[in-house]
């Protein structure tokens, strides 16, 4: 086995006899990662829900027409033609001016069909506690509502939810009360969404100040480490 010599090993050793196909033995070494590569890689993050999907026909449609829609409404096509039509070599620079935003126009135009093409979740709220909370909520009062009426029978959704709510059942709800509790949960569920970063904040700030009373790592750390995340996790869910 050759190797730099800059290179160590933390473990070496050879493979028992039989490990391999014939009568000779494998060599193993393990090498950390650090003087391997010359550098500590950062965690991988897996991208995440696009908005715009190529492989779903479906998406694709309603991408296509979403922009032609806003196009038509801005009388893009016929500038473009006008443009197009009065076009000079070499390009004056008012009309370099006019394909310049045209092409802003055009951007915005795709970027608004894109937004609007499919629902985009992921990423969307910074997460919290208190927001999950309200989403659980919310869900538990609709399978009650719909139980009820007789439109979902499935009990078990209804009992894994209170137990992660600790909300003990009430029997003697009638469909008047479900309908209230389910009103309250999404006002509440609303406030929650609408103060997200501030509850997504406090929520890291006192996890890091009880991370550092456990005497683990400072807090000023932990919060920095938990915002890089958060970012980073943001980041990709907008690719």
């Amino acid at each position: 086995m050759f190797a730099s010599a800059q290179i160590s090993s933390a473990l070496s050793g050879f493979l028992a006899f039989g490990k391999l196909d014939g009568d000779h033995r494998g060599l193993w070494a393990d090498i950390p990662k650090m003087l391997l590569l010359g550098c500590k890689i950062p965690p991988h993050t897996s991208p995440g829900a696009r908005r715009l999907k190529l492989h779903d026909p479906r998406i694709v449609d309603k991408y296509l027409t979403l922009l032609h829609d806003s196009m038509s409404e801005k009388y893009i096509y016929f500038r473009m033609n006008l443009l197009h039509s009065q076009t000079v070599y070499p390009l004056p620079e008012e009309l370099a001016g006019r394909y310049k935003l045209l092409d802003e126009e055009i951007c915005d135009c795709m970027d608004a069909a894109e937004k609007d093409c499919q629902k985009f979740r992921m990423g969307a709220v910074k997460f919290s506690p208190s927001y999950k909370t309200a989403v659980q909520t919310v869900e538990l009062w609709k399978h009650r509502l719909a139980y009820r009426n007789g439109d979902d029978y499935n009990v078990r959704k209804i009992l894994v939810l209170q137990n992660k709510l600790d909300m003990p059942y009430d029997a003697s709800l009638s469909i008047d009360d479900i309908k209230r509790k389910l009103h309250e949960a999404r006002v509440e569920h609303r406030h929650c969404k609408s103060i997200d970063e501030s509850l997504s904040i406090e929520f890291r700030s006192q996890l890091a100040d009880v991370m550092e009373a456990a005497g683990t790592v400072k807090a000023a750390v932990h919060l920095q480490n938990m915002n890089r995340i958060e970012a980073i996790r943001t980041l990709f869910c907008n690719i």
